[in-house]
């Protein structure tokens, strides 16, 4: 997984081998949940929460799409926003840096093409 407010595919750490993110072949060629398409857009809940300094942020898109990663205070003012290149069909995440933030309770909103999805995380320093 890459460390800092970067995203990536490789979800092993999150989902486990369910998803195709295990250790066994390291190049997945002949993996065959490597072709696991999700069937819906989703935005799971952040890991760790509550989190001190980095959060994963995990989704699935069941089309390419555009994604943009919107970050909120418990009063409503944007905190960061992240636009993602398109992302292909199948299970990201995204680590999320909180450093520069006092502590308190964000909200995070995942939009992809038409579809909007909201969650909540804490953050304790």
């Amino acid at each position: 997984m890459i460390i800092g407010n970067q995203i990536t595919d490789n979800i092993a750490g999150y989902y486990g081998d369910a998803y195709g993110g295990g250790q066994g072949n390291p190049t997945g060629a002949d993996d065959p949940s490597d072709s696991i398409v999700p069937e819906l857009f989703e935005l799971s809940q952040n890991y760790p929460n509550p989190f001190n300094g980095s959060t994963t942020i995990s989704f699935s898109l069941s089309a390419a799409s555009d994604v943009k990663l919107e970050i909120y205070d418990i009063l409503g003012r944007s905190i960061d926003n992240i636009s993602l290149p398109v992302q292909q069909p199948g299970y990201h995440s995204y680590t999320w840096q909180a450093d520069d933030n006092p502590s308190g309770t964000y909200f995070y909103k995942l939009r992809a093409g038409d579809q909007t999805e909201t969650r909540k995380m804490t953050y304790l320093k």
